[in-house]
């Protein structure tokens, strides 16, 4: 049974979750470590205090700017914090808990690729990669679709995106799609199954 407590929890883990995910979001691209060392100002490295960590309430605080040399937060902190908060509030609103976990990693993982893809066109392969390795261990948990209907939604999933690219490469002579797109919707078949997919 889904209780109101449910989707109050499930928000304010998608809020923290939100925080680490911006983190990501800026790290990942410039090559830096995402989980060893504090947080810290872009601009002037300020080491963050804890009251500049609370996520959302922070950021309006502090009118989105560092409280030590007054640049501006990237405002993907915010935006990231409240969809992430929004994915799980909402997968806890109409699943059980653990179906609703499951639920909200799937998004926050897919959360986190567009925002890479939006940002830098890149689609990193080990995310891509977990996002195909959850999908499969989901079926403990989501016993539907079940393992072959993944198994298949993934080959189904890469192969109809490859077979396009490389169809539009011969034809045009060039790249029409990047590599990460055909593993993307791989991973997704490893979630839904090949029937959804």
């Amino acid at each position: 049974m889904i209780t109101a407590i449910w989707p109050v929890f499930g928000g304010i883990a998608g809020l923290i979750i939100g925080s680490f995910l911006a983190v990501a979001v800026q790290r990942l691209p410039k090559g830096e470590q995402i989980i060893s060392g504090r947080s810290r100002c872009d601009q002037c490295r300020s080491e963050l205090a804890l009251r500049d960590l609370i996520p959302v309430i922070s950021y309006v605080i502090n009118r989105g700017r560092c409280r030590q040399c007054g640049a501006g937060i990237d405002p993907v902190h915010l935006a990231l914090e409240l969809a992430a908060c929004a994915i799980s509030a909402l997968t806890f609103s109409v699943l059980p808990p653990m179906q609703a976990a499951m639920g909200a990693l799937l998004g926050w993982i897919l959360l986190t690729l567009a925002a890479l893809d939006a940002r830098h066109l890149w689609l990193p392969d080990p995310l891509v990669l977990a996002l195909a390795v959850t999908g499969m261990i989901a079926v403990l948990v989501l016993p539907t679709p079940n393992v072959a209907d993944r198994a298949i939604g993934a080959v189904a999933g890469f192969a109809s995106l490859f077979a396009i690219a490389k169809g539009y490469r011969l034809l045009r002579g060039h790249d029409g799609m990047g590599g990460g797109d055909p593993k993307l919707l791989g991973a997704i078949g490893c979630w839904i199954g090949w029937s959804l997919l």
